[in-house]
């Protein structure tokens, strides 16, 4: 997770990445208010961004664990197994949502993604 207050600049940066993809028209120069989950994929080579999503914040809300899985449901991307939520990035849905964007096909190693959500601190 990346706080947009602190980390001004990467989510700055982030947000001009996504003015690469025309499904993306906004451009936030004011990054505040954003907290930023960022995406890895890792190899021997490191950890390599794969995506990103924002939720914009104020003094009333804060992302919670329940917009992530519902983002991560809607997506069709997490699956609730043993009593834990996993996320499961099937080729083929993700080949449909590229499909969907005007993009072809991604070949992702589901092994090298590593996801640890982000616990409160007093």
């Amino acid at each position: 997770m990346v706080d947009g207050k602190k980390n001004k600049v990467y989510g700055q940066n982030l947000c001009y990445l996504a003015k690469l993809f025309p499904d993306q028209k906004t451009l936030y120069y004011d990054v505040d208010l954003f907290l930023f989950y960022v995406l890895c994929e890792c190899d021997n080579l490191g950890c390599h961004m794969v995506g990103y999503f924002s939720k914009e914040l104020s003094d009333m809300t804060a992302i919670k664990v329940e917009d992530i899985l519902t983002t991560l449901q809607s997506l069709e991307l997490i699956q609730y197994r043993k009593g834990r939520h996993l996320i499961c990035a099937d080729p083929k849905v993700l080949d449909r949502h590229l499909k969907v964007v005007g993009r072809g096909g991604l070949e992702v190693d589901v092994s090298k993604l590593i996801w640890t959500p982000c616990t409160e601190q007093s």
